[in-house]
């Protein structure tokens, strides 16, 4: 079992002096004080994974907003066993009917672990044809398997035992009328997805069914020496997990505002047509904020493809968390704009998903989705909001 101790985080920026993290003193972290700094290789190892993951987070943003994204898995025994166990996983999301986990004979002919990777990929693509969820939307699937890609992507000769394999999966990908694209994705790098398919296939390999989510924690400063930029890249990581954990219907949408300008913009994914960015001349930041999740909350209501789903809403302000489906508005949120609490509390009444919830992160962490909302602000699509007058010259 962990023991923990709170370690107080000092961060040059102001914002992220008061946070407290939860540091492992003894098991999965290694023996000893809680101040023992990892071998060098080690750090440098965790350090590597922690720039891969947070890659992957960049290449989900950049990914079109209804994107089918599934991570897929094989696992098998060590090739001295002569009779060994291999299974593969599926992971869609959290708690998504289409997660899978297959065991596979040991005396079948797949001797080869690339194979059960493709078998797995297979089993995906299988899944994403089904019509009772899916229909005409692009698929990315991510797997940690290079051969699988390479030969998937055609930048690989095939070996003779597995163009059968892989025939099979171009024919299925045919069926994809949104398109398929293979990414890789680096094995136990903080990729939660890549995580739960790797705890799929192991299921699957020992025969047993779908297992609970796993999750290897992030390091801290006390084990892994990291500059300040290191340290936000924790942060980073940790709330993609935070997101991932969500449930698979749930839709995310990150607000950012213009403290210095005017305005202020929502993001729901790349080329979401609710995607916005309005001017608020002569408003405060938290008049800004508080329009903003006012439109959110608006455009949520109005659009009929998301009704009854979970709501998430990324904030720059944590006080929001306090604020949900049900809830009253705090009282410190209706001091601040006292004006807007009545039409929060009636858009917010008016959802019909069975959980909104708000998460805050900060804007020094930089996270990808408030960047490219941060990046509808600079763009040319702001548009005047008609609550706020335009201010003569």
């Amino acid at each position: 079992m962990l023991q923990y101790s709170v370690y107080q985080l000092n961060i040059i920026n102001s914002t992220l002096q008061s946070e407290k993290l939860e540091i492992p003193r003894s098991g999965a972290g290694g023996s000893g004080g809680p101040n023992r700094l990892l071998p060098p290789k080690q750090q440098q190892d965790i350090l590597i994974a922690m720039r891969k993951g947070d890659r992957h987070a960049n290449v989900l943003s950049e990914l079109q907003w209804n994107t089918i994204k599934i991570y897929t898995d094989g696992a098998i025994d060590r090739p001295e066993k002569k009779q060994r166990d291999k299974g593969y996983g599926v992971w869609f999301g959290t708690s998504h009917p289409l997660n899978k986990i297959h065991p596979l004979s040991s005396s079948s002919e797949m001797r080869n672990s690339t194979l059960v990777e493709l078998t797995a990929i297979e089993e995906a693509l299988k899944q994403v044809i089904n019509p009772n969820y899916y229909c005409c939307q692009p698929v990315a699937i991510f797997t940690d398997s290079l051969d699988a890609v390479s030969y998937l992507s055609g930048t690989q000769d095939i070996p003779p035992n597995m163009q059968k394999k892989v025939a099979a999966i171009k024919e299925k990908m045919e069926n994809v009328l949104g398109g398929v694209r293979f990414e890789h994705v680096k094995g136990h790098a903080y990729v939660y997805g890549n995580v739960q398919a790797d705890n799929f296939a192991g299921a699957a390999r020992l025969g047993n069914t779908i297992p609970d989510p796993t999750w290897k924690e992030l390091p801290t400063s006390t084990r892994v020496d990291m500059r300040p930029e290191e340290l936000l890249m924790v942060k980073r990581l940790q709330h993609a997990k935070d997101i991932a954990e969500l449930d698979w219907k749930t839709i995310v949408v990150y607000i950012a505002v213009n403290k210095i300008g005017h305005q202020y913009a929502g993001w729901f994914g790349r080329d979401h047509p609710l995607n916005f960015a309005y001017n608020a001349e002569g408003k405060e930041t938290a008049d800004k904020l508080s329009l903003a999740v006012e439109t959110v909350l608006g455009k949520l209501n109005g659009w009929k493809y998301y009704v009854g789903k979970p709501v998430c809403i990324v904030v720059t302000d944590q006080r929001f968390k306090e604020w949900g489906k049900d809830k009253e508005l705090p009282k410190a949120l209706q001091r601040d704009f006292p004006t807007r609490v009545t039409a929060l509390t009636e858009l917010m009444a008016g959802l019909q998903g069975d959980v909104v919830q708000f998460q805050s992160i900060h804007e020094e962490w930089e996270v990808p989705g408030w960047k490219k909302a941060h990046a509808l602000i600079r763009s040319k699509a702001v548009r005047h909001h008609p609550d706020c007058p335009k201010v003569k010259p």
